[in-house]
């Protein structure tokens, strides 16, 4: 085998390796959704200090279910006043969210100018 060669399919290899380790993370990346939140559903549990949002357009997400889980009070508030401006001034949302399935939880949030 010529000692190149043996370089090439070092280096093929490692460029596999390195793809798979990308789309890992790719895959575990966090996600925005940014819509008018029209029909969106908004619920709170005070007790648990959580908002939840149901029919969002996260499509990852069961019933494009988002959660707000562990938020102060202020952010809570500020969660629930931001979306229902933007339902009255036909404004977007933008949601920074990571999870799959019934496990979506919000990092982030904005409404769009």
């Amino acid at each position: 085998m010529r000692p190149g060669a043996r370089l090439c399919g070092k280096v093929l290899l490692a460029g596999v390796v390195a793809c798979f380790a990308f789309a890992a993370n790719v895959a575990n990346a966090n996600t925005i959704v940014l819509e008018l939140p029209t029909n969106w559903r908004l619920e709170n549990y005070p007790s648990s200090h959580e908002v939840h949002l149901w029919f969002t357009g996260a499509s990852e997400c069961t019933n494009g279910h988002i959660y707000f889980s562990g938020a102060s009070a202020d952010d809570m508030n500020r969660l629930w006043a931001i979306v229902t401006t933007a339902k009255i001034a036909n404004r977007k949302v933008g949601l920074q969210y990571t999870g799959t399935a019934g496990a979506c939880t919000i990092i982030s949030f904005f409404m769009d100018q």
